[in-house]
C-alpha cells in the first residue's frame, strides 16, 4: 500500500510514541508490525532506527497490546519528548495529531483541513478516539463553513457518494438537528418524546465534572476537554451514558456543561444527542459497558463499575463513586463593549454565534458587526476559551468586522 506523507509522517509519529500499540496503527493504516519496523528503517537514519528498535524492545515502550499494564491510558509516557523533524512541520502536524487537536483559525488552514479529509476511512474508524475524524465541526458550528460546502468540496475529489456513507450521514445529522430546533424551538430543553425515567438528580456527578471517575479513557479525555475545547464524538456518548443511564442525572444540567466547553458549542446537535443517549429522543437508552471503552480507546481496564455485562448494566444501582453532585455555575465572560465605527451611508451586516461566513456578500463595503447578545449567552452560556475562539475567527476572517455586545434592539436604537 502507497502512504502519503501526510500518513508515513503519522505512522512515524505513532510509532515512536511508547504507548501506542503496533494494533492502533494496524487499525488505523493497515499496516502491521513488520510494515511499520520496514517504514521506520526506511524513513529514519540508521542511528535512530536502532534507537528506536531497542525501545521498543526494552522495558520502557509498551507497543505491544497484550503485554501493557491495563493501568496505561496514554499514548505516550508523560516524560517522553514530542516527536519532531519528520518531513512535515510541527504547526502543520498538528492539523493531523489525533490525540490533541489544534483548531486553527485562518481561513486557509480551514480550507486545508478539508482537503485533507479521507471520508473513506472516516466511515471505518470514525468510532476510534485516533480515527480519521475531520476535526470540522467548530467551524461548521459557527458558521465559517458549512456542510453544503464540506460535501461539495468532498464530492469534488471524486469521490462517489455510495463510497462515502457515514461521512455523509455524520453532515445530514448536524443539519437534521438544527431543523429540529427550528421547528421544536425551546421544545428540545425538555424531554422530547419520553420522559427520561431512573432520575435521582438535576445536577452532575462531582467526578465527572473533574475527570475522576476512575474511568482511565473518560477522565484523559475529559481533562484534555478543559484544555482543548474538543472531545471525540464517541467519549461524548460514553460520557453521557455515564452521567444519565449510570448516575441518574436528568440530561440538561450535564448537556449544558458539556456544551458550556466546547469550541463546536451547537445546541441542537448537543441537546438532542444528549437526549437520544438518555432515552428521552429515542426508544431505547445508550449505554456502553468497559469492554466497550477499552476497544475503542485502546485501554485494558478492568474492576470498573462498567465492568459488568450489558445485561448487569441495564440495571445497575448508582455507583458510590457517582452518587455525589456538582452546582456548576456556568457564566459566559463576554468582552467589554468597544466604540463601534458605524458608516450610516453602508448597509450593515451582522454576524453572530452560529454564522461567522466571511465569504458572506465580501465583495461590498458595509458594517460588518459580530453581535453578542447577553440574553442568548444568559440562556446557553459557554467558556471563555469559546469566545476567543469565535472572537479570533471573526477577526481573522472577516475584514474589518466590529464587536457590539448588547441586544439587538439596543444595536437599532443606537446606530438607527
Amino acid at each position: 500500500m502507497d502512504y502519503t506523507p501526510v500518513q508515513i509522517d503519522r505512522i512515524i509519529e505513532m510509532a515512536w510514541e511508547d504507548r501506542t500499540p503496533f494494533e492502533a496503527i494496524l487499525f488505523q493504516f493497515g499496516l502491521p508490525e513488520s510494515g511499520v519496523i520496514q517504514v521506520m528503517r526506511t524513513n529514519l537514519k540508521v542511528s535512530s532506527f536502532k534507537r528506536w528498535r531497542k525501545r521498543v524492545n526494552s522495558g520502557v515502550s509498551r507497543k505491544h497490546l497484550k503485554k501493557r499494564n491495563p493501568e496505561i491510558n496514554r499514548f505516550k509516557c508523560s516524560r517522553q519528548k514530542a516527536i519532531t523533524g519528520n518531513k512535515i512541520s510541527k504547526r502543520k502536524m498538528e492539523l493531523f495529531n489525533q490525540q490533541v487537536s489544534i483548531f486553527p483559525t485562518t481561513y486557509s488552514e480551514i480550507l486545508q483541513r478539508i482537503r485533507h479529509i479521507d471520508p473513506i476511512r472516516y466511515g471505518t474508524t470514525r468510532n476510534y478516539i485516533n480515527g480519521a475524524v475531520s476535526h470540522l465541526s467548530p467551524y461548521i458550528s459557527r458558521g465559517v463553513i458549512s456542510t453544503k460546502f464540506v460535501f461539495s468540496e468532498i464530492i469534488n475529489r471524486g469521490y462517489h457518494p455510495d463510497k462515502i456513507e457515514k461521512f455523509i450521514q455524520e453532515l445530514a445529522w448536524r443539519d437534521y438537528w438544527q431543523q429540529i430546533w427550528i421547528a421544536k424551538r425551546d421544545d428540545i430543553n425538555q424531554d422530547l418524546k419520553h420522559q427520561q425515567f431512573h432520575v435521582s438528580n438535576r445536577s452532575i456527578s462531582a467526578v465527572i465534572n473533574k475527570g475522576e471517575t476512575g474511568i482511565h479513557a473518560i477522565d484523559t479525555a475529559i481533562k484534555e476537554f478543559y484544555k482543548t475545547g474538543y472531545i471525540h464524538n464517541h467519549l461524548r456518548m460514553y460520557i453521557a451514558s455515564i452521567a444519565c443511564n449510570v448516575g441518574q442525572s436528568h440530561w440538561e444540567i450535564p448537556a449544558k456543561w458539556m456544551y458550556y466547553h466546547l469550541l463546536d458549542a451547537d445546541w441542537a446537535s448537543n441537546a438532542l444527542s444528549w437526549q437520544w443517549v438518555a432515552g428521552t429522543n429515542a426508544h431505547k437508552k445508550y449505554i456502553a459497558n468497559q469492554d466497550n471503552i477499552n476497544k475503542y480507546c485502546f485501554t485494558n481496564q478492568k474492576k470498573t463499575f462498567l465492568d459488568v455485562s450489558y445485561e448487569e448494566l441495564a440495571r445497575i444501582e448508582i455507583p458510590e463513586i457517582l452518587k455525589e453532585t456538582s452546582l456548576i455555575k456556568l457564566k459566559t465572560p463576554l468582552p467589554k463593549q468597544q466604540i463601534i465605527d458605524f458608516k450610516k451611508q453602508a448597509p450593515t451586516l451582522l454576524y453572530n454565534f452560529y454564522n461567522l461566513d466571511p465569504n458572506w456578500k465580501k465583495d461590498i463595503v458595509a458594517n460588518r458587526i459580530l453581535l453578542l447578545e447577553p440574553s442568548i449567552f444568559s440562556k446557553y452560556p459557554i467558556a471563555q476559551k469559546t469566545i476567543d475562539f469565535v472572537l479570533a475567527l471573526s477577526q481573522e476572517n472577516i475584514p474589518n468586522i466590529q464587536v457590539f455586545v448588547g441586544e439587538f434592539h439596543e444595536l437599532q436604537n443606537k446606530y438607527h
